[in-house]
């Protein structure tokens, strides 16, 4: 959110350069940290659910697996989000609204869908394909950033 403030001003400001240090800086910031609390998470996921479900070895194997699969994608979704707020605070809005039905509609259902069903894997196919929707439409969305359609004003 801090982003959609800061790049909201730079640009108001015209100081495009700021701008994209902004972006940039606050976006590897964000990734580092996040790509450090996804495997912190994976290395502690099975003692994290035994903490809230102790004694019951299915369900933290079963819970283990989905934090697993859920963090590989978490720095992906902290690119999508930041690319989010960076349009939105730019005043770009399409591209929020069409990475957001891209992610839902486009990726994670069907991807979900698939691995589940016709692929068969169950429960942990909708986790896969959640995982991979975020992994996917957060490289669009750094992709759409490095374009730099964000820079261009939208209010005079």
């Amino acid at each position: 959110m801090g982003l959609t403030t800061m790049v909201g001003q730079a640009l108001g400001a015209e100081r495009y350069g700021r701008a994209r240090e902004l972006v940039w800086k606050g976006l590897g910031l964000l990734l580092g940290l996040l790509a450090a609390e996804a495997f912190a998470l994976w290395l502690l996921r099975e003692p994290l659910v035994a903490l809230l479900i102790p004694g019951r070895e299915d369900v933290i194997a079963v819970g283990a697996e989905f934090i697993a699969v859920f963090a590989v994608g978490m720095p992906f979704l902290g690119a999508f989000f930041s690319a989010q707020a960076v349009f939105r605070g730019a005043g770009h809005n399409v591209p929020t609204m069409v990475l957001g039905i891209l992610r839902l509609w486009a990726l994670r259902i069907p991807l979900s869908y698939l691995f589940a069903f016709p692929l068969g894997w169950g429960d942990a196919g909708v986790w896969w394909g959640m995982s991979l929707s975020n992994v996917i439409s957060g490289l669009i969305a750094l992709w759409l950033l490095w374009g730099g359609s964000w820079q261009r004003r939208v209010v005079e």
